[in-house]
């Protein structure tokens, strides 16, 4: 009689991954009527308007591409750290010798390509467009995946090598395309 152990969190994943992005995206919206004419922004459940930044405050909010940079790779990391644990508290209760390994593998992947772009969005006080920065982030994860599967079966290159360039590749997408669809502070 074989006992199956419970894994330890009965969330899905996906779940997850989705709370993570709605954290990232934030309780901020633009009115589509009052916000032209008032000039300003509004919190969701909040009658309190949030006015412009001063001039002083214009100036703390520029962020340099190294300091996105430094977010993205805190992030990616955060990420991937809390990715293998949600994916091997998932795939704890398989059966194979390296299955566990496996979960945390992916686990891990899905955490970084989704916790670069959040440090990144993030560093940048939110003014860019998350949606197209995750896409970034993905698309470029994709490259580095069928590139890591062609240079495993053809033993081109080092695998390492690989993977070092495309996460220095999927930074620099993340940063630049957080950079050009930044909203201008006024």
């Amino acid at each position: 009689m074989t006992t199956r152990s419970q894994p330890l969190l009965s969330v899905p994943v996906g779940s997850l991954v989705l709370l993570l992005v709605a954290m990232a995206a934030g309780p901020r919206v633009t009115c589509a009527q009052d916000c032209g004419r008032l000039n300003g922004l509004y919190w969701i459940g909040s009658d309190r308007r949030v006015e412009p930044p001063a001039a002083q405050e214009v100036d703390s909010l520029r962020v340099s591409d190294g300091d996105m940079i430094a977010g993205g790779l805190l992030g990616g990391v955060l990420g991937g750290i809390a990715g293998g644990l949600i994916g091997l508290a998932a795939w704890s209760g398989c059966q194979g010798e390296l299955c566990q390994l496996e979960g945390m593998a992916v686990g891990a992947l899905v955490g970084e390509v989704v916790g670069l772009p959040i440090g990144v969005h993030l560093r940048d006080h939110r003014r860019g467009s998350f949606p197209l920065v995750l896409a970034g982030s993905v698309v470029t994860a994709a490259g580095a995946v069928a590139a890591a599967h062609f240079v495993v079966d053809n033993a081109a290159v080092p695998g390492v090598a690989v993977v070092m360039t495309f996460a220095l590749l999927q930074v620099g997408v993340t940063v630049q395309i957080e950079r050009r669809t930044r909203r201008p502070v006024r």
